[in-house]
Protein backbone atom coordinates (compact mmCIF):
# COMPACT_ATOMS: atom_id res chain seq x y z
CA UNK A 1 0.00 0.00 0.00
CA UNK A 2 1.22 3.51 -0.88
CA UNK A 3 2.02 5.25 2.07
CA UNK A 4 1.05 9.67 1.84
CA UNK A 5 3.27 12.36 2.14
CA UNK A 6 0.72 14.14 4.64
CA UNK A 7 -2.04 13.76 6.46
CA UNK A 8 -4.80 16.55 7.21
CA UNK A 9 -7.01 16.71 9.63
CA UNK A 10 -10.30 19.53 9.40
CA UNK A 11 -10.93 20.28 12.88
CA UNK A 12 -14.31 21.06 13.62
CA UNK A 13 -14.93 22.14 17.42
CA UNK A 14 -13.33 21.52 20.84
CA UNK A 15 -15.57 19.60 23.05
CA UNK A 16 -16.08 20.32 26.84
CA UNK A 17 -13.63 17.15 27.57
CA UNK A 18 -10.54 18.26 25.95
CA UNK A 19 -11.01 16.07 22.69
CA UNK A 20 -12.23 17.82 19.29
CA UNK A 21 -14.32 16.49 16.32
CA UNK A 22 -12.30 16.26 13.10
CA UNK A 23 -13.23 14.76 9.82
CA UNK A 24 -9.80 13.05 8.23
CA UNK A 25 -9.13 14.90 5.12
CA UNK A 26 -6.32 12.96 4.33
CA UNK A 27 -6.12 9.82 1.31
CA UNK A 28 -5.13 7.29 4.10
CA UNK A 29 -6.33 6.46 7.12
CA UNK A 30 -4.56 8.76 10.31
CA UNK A 31 -2.75 6.36 12.61
CA UNK A 32 -2.69 7.18 16.73
CA UNK A 33 0.52 8.97 17.44
CA UNK A 34 0.46 10.97 14.53
CA UNK A 35 2.28 14.76 15.34
CA UNK A 36 0.46 17.64 13.77
CA UNK A 37 2.95 19.89 13.43
CA UNK A 38 1.28 22.93 11.23
CA UNK A 39 -2.03 24.78 11.37
CA UNK A 40 -4.28 26.76 9.32
CA UNK A 41 -7.70 28.53 9.11
CA UNK A 42 -9.21 29.40 5.52
CA UNK A 43 -12.29 30.69 4.30
CA UNK A 44 -13.35 29.29 0.86
CA UNK A 45 -17.15 28.23 -1.53
CA UNK A 46 -17.61 26.11 -4.01
CA UNK A 47 -17.75 27.78 -7.28
CA UNK A 48 -20.45 27.24 -9.87
CA UNK A 49 -18.14 24.07 -11.19
CA UNK A 50 -18.28 22.83 -7.89
CA UNK A 51 -14.57 23.45 -7.17
CA UNK A 52 -14.17 24.77 -3.75
CA UNK A 53 -12.15 28.20 -3.75
CA UNK A 54 -9.87 29.64 -1.10
CA UNK A 55 -10.84 33.00 -0.52
CA UNK A 56 -8.84 33.93 2.40
CA UNK A 57 -6.08 32.61 4.41
CA UNK A 58 -4.76 32.80 7.73
CA UNK A 59 -0.59 32.61 8.00
CA UNK A 60 0.31 28.95 8.85
CA UNK A 61 0.99 28.35 12.74
CA UNK A 62 3.54 25.47 13.66
CA UNK A 63 2.06 23.65 16.45
CA UNK A 64 2.97 20.49 18.21
CA UNK A 65 -0.14 18.15 18.52
CA UNK A 66 0.38 14.28 19.01
CA UNK A 67 -2.85 12.03 18.46
CA UNK A 68 -3.28 9.78 21.55
CA UNK A 69 -6.94 8.82 21.33
CA UNK A 70 -9.26 8.94 19.22
CA UNK A 71 -13.21 7.73 19.07
CA UNK A 72 -15.06 6.55 16.32
CA UNK A 73 -18.35 5.29 16.39
CA UNK A 74 -18.14 5.32 20.27
CA UNK A 75 -15.19 3.03 20.36
CA UNK A 76 -11.67 3.78 20.94
CA UNK A 77 -9.81 3.09 18.09
CA UNK A 78 -5.83 2.84 17.16
CA UNK A 79 -6.58 5.07 13.20
CA UNK A 80 -9.26 7.64 11.91
CA UNK A 81 -10.35 6.04 8.60
CA UNK A 82 -9.75 8.19 5.97
CA UNK A 83 -13.00 10.81 4.82
CA UNK A 84 -15.02 10.31 8.86
CA UNK A 85 -15.62 12.17 11.75
CA UNK A 86 -13.82 11.30 15.05
CA UNK A 87 -13.39 12.50 18.81
CA UNK A 88 -9.53 12.95 19.14
CA UNK A 89 -7.63 14.00 21.86
CA UNK A 90 -4.30 15.74 21.32
CA UNK A 91 -1.31 15.11 23.47
CA UNK A 92 0.55 18.82 23.67
CA UNK A 93 0.50 22.57 24.58
CA UNK A 94 -0.75 23.75 21.44
CA UNK A 95 -4.47 22.77 22.15
CA UNK A 96 -5.10 25.85 23.83
CA UNK A 97 -3.94 27.58 20.57
CA UNK A 98 -6.24 25.62 18.61
CA UNK A 99 -8.72 26.37 20.81
CA UNK A 100 -8.31 29.88 20.29
CA UNK A 101 -8.29 29.65 16.24
CA UNK A 102 -11.71 27.41 16.62
CA UNK A 103 -13.24 30.59 18.52
CA UNK A 104 -11.91 33.19 16.38
CA UNK A 105 -12.90 31.39 12.84
CA UNK A 106 -16.43 30.25 13.05
CA UNK A 107 -18.04 29.16 9.87
CA UNK A 108 -17.74 29.49 6.89
CA UNK A 109 -13.93 29.51 7.71
CA UNK A 110 -12.09 26.29 8.01
CA UNK A 111 -9.39 24.70 10.57
CA UNK A 112 -7.10 22.96 9.22
CA UNK A 113 -3.86 20.49 10.25
CA UNK A 114 -1.03 19.16 8.80
CA UNK A 115 1.33 15.88 9.41
CA UNK A 116 4.19 15.13 6.92
CA UNK A 117 4.82 11.96 6.49
CA UNK A 118 8.27 10.17 6.93
CA UNK A 119 8.36 7.76 4.64
CA UNK A 120 9.47 3.82 5.09
CA UNK A 121 7.95 3.46 8.65
CA UNK A 122 5.44 0.54 9.17
CA UNK A 123 1.85 1.66 10.06
CA UNK A 124 2.76 1.32 13.91
CA UNK A 125 5.94 2.79 13.62
CA UNK A 126 4.22 6.03 11.62
CA UNK A 127 6.47 9.16 12.60
CA UNK A 128 6.45 12.44 11.18
CA UNK A 129 8.70 15.45 11.22
CA UNK A 130 8.34 18.95 11.26
CA UNK A 131 10.03 20.59 7.92
CA UNK A 132 7.37 22.59 6.35
CA UNK A 133 3.95 21.72 7.44
CA UNK A 134 2.35 22.92 4.04
CA UNK A 135 4.33 21.22 1.45
CA UNK A 136 4.73 17.03 1.48
CA UNK A 137 7.77 15.44 2.22
CA UNK A 138 9.22 13.53 -1.31
CA UNK A 139 8.93 9.85 -1.07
Amino acid sequence: MDRPNSYTLLVHEALHDGRFVVTNASSADVPIATLFVGLVAEQGAVDGDGVYRVAHRDAATTVSLRVVGIEFFRRSVDFIPKGHHAGVKFEGDDSDVLRAILQRHEKPWQVLLRANVVSGRRPHEEHTQAAHPWKPIAP
